[in-house]
């Protein structure tokens, strides 16, 4: 792979490494900070 194939990828991509396992991701956007807000952390 060559670093202009990587930067295309990257790029392109819509999801963050971690939006595809953490669970406040696939809730919505702001679902970590509304915990925050509600006292959760």
């Amino acid at each position: 792979t060559t670093l202009d194939t990587v930067i295309t990828e990257i790029a392109a991509s819509r999801l963050t490494e971690r939006g595809a396992t953490r669970a406040d991701d696939r809730l919505s956007e702001a679902a970590m900070e509304d915990r925050k807000r509600e006292g959760y952390f």
